[in-house]
């Protein structure tokens, strides 16, 4: 069974893979290093900015 952190982790990974923002190769391994608290918030939350970032601008295209 996972943890809720692992679990967390594996939705936000796959979200910025889907985004490209990190490479399918390095996916498990941010995900690993995100739910164990080894990323630091600066690492990973400028990977969450682009994303948001991206959405927004797909979102923009559509309409």
């Amino acid at each position: 069974m996972k943890t809720p952190d692992e679990t967390v982790a594996e939705k936000v990974g796959a979200i910025f893979e889907k985004q490209g923002l990190i490479l399918s190769a390095k996916t498990s391994n941010f995900i690993s290093n995100l739910a164990s608290g080894k990323l630091r918030v600066d690492d990973w939350s400028l990977y969450a900015d682009l994303a948001i970032e991206k959405d927004k601008d797909s979102n923009e295209k559509k309409n």
